[in-house]
């Protein structure tokens, strides 16, 4: 008897990059950095500086990475929050 196959499905840890809409910020993405399997962003001012926060932090929820960017870009969490899942 032979073992049946099953397709095969992306993993739940796939790559994915996001636009975010920040308040304040010009232009605003994010994602999910499948080999270090954690989350970050990228924002870009009206002034063009630059906030990253990068995978180098481990962030490894949607919450952890809400409040990271809520502390750099100088909004509230539930806003940040919203700006990634909405």
């Amino acid at each position: 008897m032979s073992a049946a196959v099953l397709p095969v499905r992306p993993s739940s840890r796939s790559p994915f990059e996001r636009a975010a809409l920040v308040p304040g910020w010009t232009t605003a993405r994010w994602g999910y950095d499948g080999v270090l399997e954690c989350f970050w962003a990228e924002l870009v001012g009206p002034r063009g500086e630059v906030v990253r926060i990068g995978p180098e932090h481990l962030l490894t929820t949607v919450t952890a990475l809400a409040r990271a960017l809520a502390v750099s870009a100088r909004v509230p969490e539930d806003e940040a929050y919203l700006a990634l899942t909405a």
